[in-house]
């Protein structure tokens, strides 16, 4: 392990070295390349928990795993994690070439209002029928239930709207500058408050904080730091305890990398097809993708929720779901995959809203895809921007080609 630890170290600080000089001459571009999240937050989920546990020797294991695969886990962190490093040194710093003149258009600004203003007093309503509900259920894990049982069986698309919400707010910040319009998420973050979770949240606001980034890169240190403690204090006000308040702020990062080495030490396998399966039917509506996937099996992150008797706080990542799916090859294979993916999208000019709206959702999807899984979260993904927000941007630029 003391190689592993050498090394994982010797990248960390390869990977700031390389932040920084691009940061000195790209600017705020640095916070528009995808590649540059993809490899921060497998920092964040992979080496980081390795330093802690190995170099530091502070653990606080909730399953049952032994030592060899957890080092198991540490290896294959590292690779990826050094995979994903040499992408974003061969990434080029994305350039906005948009023509936003015709953004403000007051029909488009009325639509905008409308479709915020709707999306608004839904997210309220819900919060208002069950909030005496939810605000009587003391445990984290009642609550997550009573969410999936009830509210997202009553309201099924609350977290497509949260998703959606996320982008018109983004849309809206980046075509305005107005960062007053972040107020508007404020209905969603007590929502979110209700059930005790975070989903919500990141979805809504996620794809704002990365042009805020961008606009004020000179405070990006800040403005990251206190992301990433918000995350950890918002963990303090819930129900789950990881023994010390180190472990209960920033205990996500270990819990995904638990899942992992619990599959790798109980040898847990899937058939690659049945990937490739969800993976494909994953860029279709949700109905039509089950009636299609003649495979009819579930993704990677429930088959694990039911390995681990369904506990809550035990999500998978991408070394979990590359085991899983094909052993210690696609373990090998699959970081190579989605580091082109990342590269063929980032390396255009970005000359529409379109390119714009695929890049930031890339961006901010990277902790999805480094908290579950990838490849059926990335098909989701690219369902949702074809399906709904390309639909609603072909509207906008219409309006704008009316107004000229």
């Amino acid at each position: 392990m003391f190689f592993c630890l050498l090394i994982s170290l010797f990248l960390t600080w390869f990977w700031a070295f390389v932040f920084i000089v691009k940061y000195k001459k790209n600017g705020g571009r640095v916070f528009l390349n995808p590649t540059f999240y993809l490899s921060c937050v497998s920092f964040l989920y992979l080496i980081f928990p390795t330093l802690v546990i190995f170099l530091l020797g502070i653990n606080n294991p909730m399953l049952n795993y032994s030592y060899e695969s957890n080092a198991i886990n540490s290896y294959l962190s590292l690779y990826c994690f050094c995979v994903f490093v040499f992408f974003y040194v061969i990434s080029d710093d994305p350039v906005i070439d948009i023509n936003t003149q015709y953004s403000n258009v007051k029909a488009e600004k009325w639509i905008l209002f409308i479709i915020i203003f709707v999306i608004i007093i839904y997210i309220l309503n819900i919060s208002y029928i069950y909030s005496s509900t939810l605000n009587s259920i003391q445990y984290r894990m009642d609550k997550y239930h009573f969410f999936e049982s009830v509210i997202v069986s009553h309201y099924p698309k609350v977290l497509l709207i949260s998703k959606l919400f996320g982008f018109l707010i983004a849309y809206k910040y980046y075509t305005t500058k107005n960062a007053l319009w972040l107020i508007a998420s404020i209905p969603f973050l007590y929502f979110d408050h209700l059930i005790q979770g975070r989903t919500i949240t990141l979805y809504v606001l996620l794809p704002s904080v990365i042009f805020v980034l961008y606009n004020y890169y000179k405070y990006a240190l800040i403005l990251s730091v206190f992301c990433v403690f918000y995350l950890g204090i918002s963990s303090l006000t819930r129900e789950v305890s990881h023994g010390s308040i180190f472990f209960t702020m920033f205990g996500e990062f270990f819990a995904t990398r638990e899942s992992t080495s619990y599959v790798i030490n109980n040898n847990y396998h899937d058939s690659i097809l049945h990937l490739l399966s969800n993976f494909i039917y994953s860029f279709f509506p949700g109905y039509i993708g089950y009636k299609l996937n003649s495979y009819d099996v579930s993704s990677y992150t429930v088959q694990l929720s039911n390995l681990i008797n369904e506990r809550v706080g035990f999500s998978g990542n991408i070394i979990g779901e590359a085991y899983f799916y094909g052993g210690y090859v696609f373990s090998f294979i699959s970081p190579i995959i989605i580091g082109f993916i990342y590269r063929y999208f980032s390396k255009y000019k970005i000359d529409n809203t379109y390119k714009l709206i695929i890049l930031i959702m890339l961006c901010s999807y990277s902790i999805w895809f480094m908290r579950s899984e990838f490849y059926v979260t990335f098909g989701s993904m690219m369902y949702m921007i074809i399906f709904y927000i390309f639909p609603i941007l072909f509207i906008f630029n219409r309006v704008k080609k009316h107004a000229k």
